[in-house]
């Protein structure tokens, strides 16, 4: 396992933009201080496209509302022990940038429940789920995660459905003050969390940020919403400064990974990355209400027709971590017109596709999970990269 860093490691590791940028694996030498774009899109300027409460991801990130509770069932290990089939999967679970990013499955396709509703074996008991979330306590019932959508992407995956920011056509340069006005603004809205987006490419600009507003008073825990294409060592630079990872693990074959992203080496790259989370974030640990403050959600995008693709990716998870990480399975792949050139694609993920990788989580023997249900591919869960919250006024 790799040692985690000293403070002048740090330093040093962020400090490579000046240099030539080596903040992602792609390692682009783009010499970004000097007007240069990285294969990301960025450039020196720090681009942010939303800055709100977002209630769409998995429910111990964004809150246990009565939206997550509509229509769902809950789950968590107890049940799937006893022998039930959806007691180890709970319902709903939030999306994510390449197809999955910030769906809003939670708000559609139903919530997500504890022990206590698992024992009872509720498979689609939208009663039970909305007892589960009647049971948490006070403002933590819907405060929303503080999600702040960084522009521009280092893997540009062919199916990604917020083109808009990862393409750097959306979004507004602010400065890292502006940022961590930011920051506690989305705290005094009653955040449960800063929920750091697609954040890598300005990793040296947000360390500057959250430290100011740490200065200023944020207490929050912080969420590193990756892809999950991360180099190792820039994660071990994240103790002390992140709390929870909200991480993808996309590809387990090289050959699907540069058919859709140009990357080969992501398999390798994010497990080791993911090896490294393991170690910054901790245990996984949920306080009194239900909300994560620290430790891992992996999520698995199924692909329509890549059922062992998301099989493999999910047993060589499983492999290292077991049961220590939470496993986010989504069904809400979204084809957009962008797809043309891959037809494959063109298609949303079938029920029998999406039960049939659901079984086989079961049947490895996981027990932290979430699960989607309902109507989860669709565009109207992109959330509108208007600026708010962005800049001062809006």
């Amino acid at each position: 396992m790799t040692p985690l860093p000293t403070a002048t490691d740090c330093r040093n590791k962020t400090k490579v933009v000046e240099k030539g940028c080596q903040l992602c694996p792609r390692r682009c030498s783009a010499r970004r201080r000097a007007g240069e774009r990285g294969i990301c899109g960025a450039d020196d300027s720090l681009r942010v496209a939303r800055a709100a409460l977002h209630f769409w991801e998995e429910p111990p990130i964004s809150g246990w509302g009565a939206d997550a509770a509509d229509g769902g069932a809950c789950g968590s290990g107890a049940a799937a022990q006893g022998g039930a089939r959806d007691g180890a999967m709970a319902r709903g679970g939030g999306a994510r940038d390449g197809g999955a990013r910030d769906g809003g499955a939670v708000a559609q396709g139903g919530a997500c429940g504890s022990g206590a509703a698992a024992q009872g074996g509720a498979r689609d008991g939208g009663a039970v789920a909305r007892d589960v979330a009647a049971t948490r306590s006070g403002d933590n019932a819907r405060a929303g995660s503080g999600a702040v959508f960084f522009c521009n992407c280092p893997l540009h995956c062919v199916y990604c459905q917020n083109q808009a920011i990862s393409s750097g056509l959306a979004g507004a340069a602010i400065s890292v003050r502006r940022l961590a006005d930011i920051f506690c603004e989305l705290q005094a809205q009653g955040a449960q969390n800063i929920n750091l987006v697609t954040p890598t490419q300005y990793l040296p600009q947000i360390r500057r940020a959250l430290t100011r507003a740490r200065r200023a008073g944020l207490h929050l825990p912080i969420v590193y919403n990756t892809s999950g294409y991360e180099r190792p060592e820039l994660i071990a630079t994240l103790a002390g400064c992140v709390d929870i990872f909200l991480t993808d693990f996309r590809y387990a074959t090289a050959e699907l990974a540069t058919r859709y992203s140009q990357a080969p080496d992501y398999p390798q790259v994010a497990l080791a990355a993911l090896q490294v989370m393991r170690q910054v974030a901790g245990d996984y640990r949920l306080d009194s209400a239900g909300i994560l403050k620290s430790g891992i959600i992996v999520r698995f995008l199924l692909l329509p027709g890549h059922l062992e693709e998301a099989r493999q990716a999910l047993a060589t998870v499983f492999s290292l971590l077991k049961n220590e990480v939470c496993y986010s399975l989504m069904n809400q792949f979204t084809p957009l017109p962008e797809l043309e050139r891959h037809p494959e694609l063109n298609r949303s993920v079938s029920d029998d596709e999406y039960d049939a990788l659901i079984d086989f989580a079961l049947e490895l023997g996981i027990t932290n999970s979430f699960m989607q249900e309902g109507a989860t591919a669709s565009e109207s869960y992109i959330p509108p990269f208007d600026l708010t919250g962005v800049l001062v006024g809006l």
